[in-house]
């Protein structure tokens, strides 16, 4: 079986700037996203080759709502209030899921043997399906990573895969 991809941060670096469009850095993270199949407090996105899901993208709320707001150019505050409530509103959450739908492409370009799409997008709350279940045992590969949007704040997020 092939791998799914692990793209390097410069790589990510590449994926953020090209979308939001302004001064931001990605670096491995030190923290991670909470992790767990109830999907209680994360936005999740898990990326499809064919039918199989062969990625699972984690952000944690505070990255949804710095690079929603970033995209739509909402103002910082406006991303400070979403953290505080434990979600992005629905409306706005859409620039979070564009962020998602491009990632696909740097996950492509990390492994061209393998193409994925997002497949689908899933908010806090809206439980991972069991064909997830292989991405929280011991044979995932992660790659855990920070954002850091400049005016917006940031968050981590976490690429999974088998």
């Amino acid at each position: 079986m092939k791998h799914s991809p692990l793209p390097d941060p410069a790589m990510m670096t590449k994926l953020f700037k090209g979308i939001l469009n302004c001064v931001l850095s990605v670096t491995k993270a030190a923290t991670t996203p909470p992790l767990d199949q109830a999907n209680a407090t994360t936005y999740a996105g898990l990326y499809l080759s064919g039918r199989h899901v062969m990625t699972t993208v984690i952000f944690d709320v505070p990255l949804v709502a710095a690079s929603s707001a970033a995209l739509a150019a909402t103002p910082a505050e406006q991303a400070a209030e979403w953290v505080a409530a434990g979600r992005v509103d629905d409306e706005s959450v859409e620039s979070a899921r564009e962020v998602f739908s491009v990632m696909a492409s740097t996950l492509n370009e990390s492994n061209p043997s393998i193409h994925v799409k997002l497949g689908f997008f899933l908010p806090p709350g809206q439980a991972l399906p069991a064909a997830t279940n292989v991405y929280f045992g011991p044979t995932a590969r992660r790659m855990d990573y920070a954002v850091d949007i400049e005016g917006y704040g940031g968050g981590v997020f976490t690429v999974l895969a088998v």
